[in-house]
């Protein structure tokens, strides 16, 4: 299930997702935090995301929660920053590679040949109680760098994860692969 939308115009910059009502489920105990499956829809040229280990740390993904406080007292709105506990990508191509320690992570939808880049994070919202009231949740991802750009139409969705992942510390390269692949 399609949990968040967004347009993916060819452009740098940051792109942001609603996904208030996954990171709704994880503090209220619906279900676990496996974190966040990111996919192109459509012709995608392959977008680069600054991932959580990127050098430019303003341009680092993160989750801002915004929410009231539990216990009945109404308060100002609060607002935090969440960055990712994980992030990576699985690249079809080359499903034996990690990519947990990549500075930047992409998404490409299905090529003719099949193959597709897809990316994972997880961010903890263990800091947020339960029984907090969510306002919102909005995912920023940082476009770093666009290759292939095919200038058509483009979607990436967001999808909650099922399973639980470990992030891995390599970069694509030949090493043995410690993590999602």
């Amino acid at each position: 299930v399609v949990a968040a939308s967004t347009p993916a115009a060819a452009t740098l910059g940051w792109k942001t997702w609603d996904v208030t009502g996954i990171v709704g489920g994880w503090v209220n105990g619906s279900y676990a935090n496996h974190g966040m499956l990111m996919d192109g829809v459509g012709a995608i040229s392959t977008l680069g995301f600054a991932s959580s280990d990127n050098a430019t740390a303003a341009n680092r993904p993160r989750l801002d929660v915004t929410f009231l406080p539990p216990c009945g007292w109404v308060p100002p709105l609060t607002v935090v920053t969440l960055p990712p506990s994980a992030d990576a990508k699985i690249d079809s191509a080359n499903s034996n590679k990690n990519y947990g320690g990549s500075t930047v992570i992409g998404i490409k939808g299905r090529t003719m040949m099949g193959n597709e880049i897809r990316l994972l994070a997880r961010f903890d919202t263990s800091g947020v109680a339960p029984g907090t009231l969510l306002q919102s949740a909005i995912m920023r991802f940082y476009v770093a760098s666009i290759t292939n750009n095919s200038n058509s139409a483009r979607t990436v969705s967001a999808y909650a994860v099922s399973e639980a992942w470990v992030e891995g510390s390599k970069n694509g390269g030949m090493q043995t692969s410690d993590g999602v692949t």
